[in-house]
């Protein structure tokens, strides 16, 4: 691998997009596009499908949450679903709760790398409606998940392209056994809060997430 991408760099070398892939970060970049060519090619030379077909397959899908302490670095490229990989959970109360724990707050990291946008999201299977224009600090209310025009369920998402801390984790979800610092920001990293209210006709269980999305920001050397 390390032969074909320095090939490539070298091709490349005296244009803007060599110098960007001469860097660390475009480095790594090019090292996993030429991975997912040459994975792309070995699928097709052993029939599993033609390289007209490989290069068709227009969406990857990432389908169960991870939660380890080390798990690798990942990018997201075109269209993929994804369950993304927890990075942080807290129960919680609101002033006008009776539960104190009746909030459950989770982060999921879903690209090392900024995306273009958030497509869908799924909710134990079925495909959800956020309501943004009904947002609050919360995130959007899901549409599927309000009762009586009460709502159990909220998504906030951030691409990638954040400054700052969110305010809502750190005031209302931080606590002494499990802080949410200011400090945590996620520059760089696309993730996604959801928080659930404590329903049981409608939460059997912890709610299972997925996220479609559209995948890294990419610079197109063709626009100069």
């Amino acid at each position: 691998m390390a032969i074909i991408t320095a090939g490539i760099t070298s091709l490349l070398a005296g244009t803007a997009l060599g110098t960007f892939f001469g860097t660390a970060v475009g480095s790594a970049i090019l090292s996993t596009v030429v991975g997912l060519g040459i994975s792309l090619a070995a699928s097709a030379i052993a029939g599993l499908f033609t390289p007209e077909q490989a290069q068709e397959r227009p969406f990857a899908l990432q389908g169960k949450l991870q939660a380890a302490g080390t798990i690798g670095r990942s990018i997201l490229f075109g269209l993929c679903a994804t369950a993304g990989s927890l990075v942080y959970h807290n129960t919680w109360a609101a002033d006008s709760s009776k539960t104190p724990n009746a909030f459950y707050t989770q982060v999921i990291a879903l690209s090392d790398w900024p995306v273009r946008g958030l497509n869908e999201v799924w909710v134990n299977g079925e495909k959800v409606t956020l309501l943004t224009g009904q947002a609050i600090n919360r995130g959007a209310p899901v549409q599927q998940y309000r009762v009586d025009g009460k709502d159990y369920l909220w998504v906030k998402f951030y691409d990638g392209t954040q400054t700052t801390h969110d305010a809502f984790l750190n005031e209302y979800v931080s606590s002494t056994d499990r802080p949410w610092e200011t400090t945590r920001v996620g520059i760089g990293v696309s993730y996604a809060i959801v928080t659930a209210l404590v329903n049981e006709e409608l939460f059997a269980s912890f709610p299972e997430y997925r996220f479609v999305l559209n995948g890294a920001k990419l610079y197109d050397p063709t626009r100069d």
